[in-house]
């Protein structure tokens, strides 16, 4: 304690305190988990707390006044580092000594979101890696990132992306080739039962082309059976959906099946119609399937 200056018989009141109870759950929290090097982590962490008390207990009262931009950085990076706590903007505000709404104008301010918005993305982003790389249940992974409801974070999730929860993390996997083992059960057969839509298709130049369509997909789309003969795939894709609907068809061309692909189509009348769209290969033949979705249905 010397080595910052912290004098043990003495008594020591720093004029801020904001951050002594993140650096003091830091060391629990490393206690607690033993991983490797935790023990640098505690002394490092415990050199900053003795550090900042010395500061801030040595320090006039003009000088001491907040920063409030750097505490904020401080504040949230702790929030996004423990984004697993049930955080309130009341326990954000106290630990920065402000009231809640004071406190919320400032963090908007700061980083062009409110903090409620600011932690929602942050956990959005951690389900998303949890859901790419495990077969973990959306339950699982929304009580891991704090949301206070399975319900909650379903919401929350497609209301950003777009995309259900369940759905991406099919999507993800599939494109991994990992899908969960009844996933991997699909068949030509069931696929045929649980579709509205259904034919061969054919890779050309980088692009897939629908045969064997018949009059209703192409009415589906608004379009004549001749109007829509050999449209490729992706001219038919909304905007929004381009990035996913490459990447599906990206994993067709390397040989890959995919199944349940939630994508949104252009109609010809400018509107667009919503499909989950699969695809399976058989020997040397691609089969693709599509069943009609409600534009506001929500897929679990």
């Amino acid at each position: 304690m010397s080595q910052v200056g912290l004098d043990c018989d003495t008594v020591h009141t720093p004029l801020q305190t904001y951050f002594i109870d993140a650096l003091l759950d830091k060391i629990v929290k490393e206690f607690r988990a033993m991983d490797m090097h935790f023990e640098r982590v505690i002394s490092s962490t415990l050199d900053e707390l003795l550090t900042k008390i010395v500061r801030f207990s040595k320090q006039d009262f003009v000088l001491s006044m907040p920063d409030h931009s750097q505490r904020l950085r401080d504040l949230r990076s702790e929030v996004h580092e423990n984004f697993s706590k049930a955080w309130t903007i009341g326990q954000m505000a106290d630990m920065m000594g402000l009231s809640a709404s004071r406190f919320a104008s400032l963090y908007k301010q700061e980083f062009e979101a409110s903090p409620t918005e600011d932690l929602i993305r942050t956990r959005i982003v951690q389900a998303q890696k949890m859901l790419s790389a495990t077969k973990v249940s959306v339950k699982q992974v929304s009580l891991a990132c704090g949301f206070e409801s399975v319900h909650y974070f379903h919401r929350a999730f497609k209301r950003r992306l777009n995309i259900t929860p369940k759905h991406y993390q099919n999507h993800k996997l599939a494109m991994r080739g990992s899908v969960p083992q009844e996933e991997k059960s699909f068949t030509l057969d069931r696929l045929s039962v649980d579709s509205d839509f259904s034919g061969t298709m054919e890779i050309v130049d980088g692009e897939i082309l629908f045969h064997g369509t018949g009059s209703p997909w192409a009415e589906f789309l608004g379009f004549s059976k001749d109007e829509f003969k050999n449209k490729p795939f992706l001219n038919s894709v909304y905007p929004d959906d381009l990035d996913i609907a490459r990447e599906t068809v990206s994993n067709i061309i390397e040989g890959r099946n995919v199944k349940d692909v939630t994508v949104r189509l252009n109609t010809k009348s400018g509107d667009f119609v919503k499909i989950d769209f699969s695809a399976l290969t058989k020997g040397n033949t691609w089969f693709w399937f599509a069943k009609k979705l409600l534009i506001d249905e929500d897929i679990n």
